[in-house]
C-alpha cells in the first residue's frame, strides 16, 4: 500500500492542485484518493491503465470539493439569492 501511495501521489498533487488551487485541499483529497483506490480495488479493470484509474477516482473527488465550494458561495454570497 505505502509503495502504491508514493508511486503516484506526486502526480495526483500536481494534478489536484492544478484543479483546487489550494495545496493544503489537495493532499486531503490525495489522501481521500487512496482510501477510495484501496475500497474499490476489486472493482479495477487491468484492461484500462492503473493511473488514469486513479486519476479518475481523483478527478472525480476534486469535482465533489468545487461543487461543494461553489454551495457554499451559493450561501453566504446574497447577491446569489
Amino acid at each position: 500500500v505505502d509503495a502504491l501511495c508514493e508511486r503516484h501521489r506526486a502526480r495526483l498533487q500536481r494534478i489536484l492542485t492544478g484543479l483546487l488551487w489550494d495545496a493544503d485541499e489537495a493532499e486531503t483529497v490525495t489522501q481521500e484518493t487512496f482510501i477510495r483506490v484501496l475500497d474499490k480495488l476489486a472493482e479495477y479493470r487491468p484492461e484500462h491503465e492503473f493511473q488514469a484509474w486513479v486519476a479518475g477516482i481523483a478527478i472525480n473527488l476534486a469535482r465533489n470539493v468545487l461543487r461543494s465550494r461553489a454551495r457554499r458561495a451559493a450561501v453566504t454570497d446574497p447577491s446569489m439569492l
